[in-house]
């Protein structure tokens, strides 16, 4: 039964139809119930634990780095603000290559000062540094990153082939990234909104 099919059967437990397999068993894609306005999206169950896939961690993180996390930084006040809006729960933590305190919450100067566990790590840092910043997020454990900084593959040639020379990077260590030159992604759901 294809996609077309599914919407167009939305009464999944109806008995006059009794050879027709219910759409509503986990891990399977089910059309809810129609209401006014409802567009009619599709839903997808999930029969296991979610955080058992491969990319969990990133969109559903537990803990986040601000890496280049300044009190000046327009990027660093705004995607704390978010978290603080949305209400995420989880651990912050903030790198700032002169530690101290930035916007009131102690920061390290490293990423492997951090010292525990980090599920992504948002990098506001010069696009010219990421090629350092990779190994050292792989050194802390680090296995997921949205990558903030401009100046790739959109801005020329010679960006092109950072881009290039990074996304090489990111495999050899083992590093799922979304971006360059991106703001994030809010998970509503979770209430883990990672973005600037």
């Amino acid at each position: 039964m294809d996609h077309r099919e599914r919407l167009a059967h939305t009464d999944d437990e109806n008995p006059s139809q009794p050879d027709r397999e219910p759409l509503s068993r986990a891990g399977r894609t089910v059309a809810g119930p129609r209401a006014a306005g409802d567009l009619g999206i599709l839903k997808t169950t999930i029969d296991h634990d979610c955080m058992s896939h491969p990319l969990a961690a990133l969109f559903s993180p537990r803990s986040i780095a601000f890496v280049g996390a300044t009190e000046r930084s327009v990027w660093t006040r705004a995607a704390f603000a978010n978290l603080r809006t949305l209400g995420y729960d989880g651990k912050i933590f903030l790198v700032n290559r002169k530690g101290g305190e930035v916007l009131g919450h102690p920061a390290v100067s490293t990423i492997r000062e951090i010292g525990e566990p980090v599920d992504v790590a948002l990098l506001m840092v010069p696009s010219e540094t990421l090629l350092d910043t990779l190994p050292e997020l792989s050194a802390a454990g680090i296995r997921n990153a949205i990558i903030l900084s401009a100046g790739f593959a959109e801005s020329g040639p010679a960006g092109r082939e950072l881009q290039e020379r990074l996304m090489n990077l990111a495999r050899e260590h083992g590093i799922s990234l979304l971006g360059p030159n991106c703001l994030g992604f809010v998970n509503y759901t979770n209430k883990a909104p990672v973005w600037r």
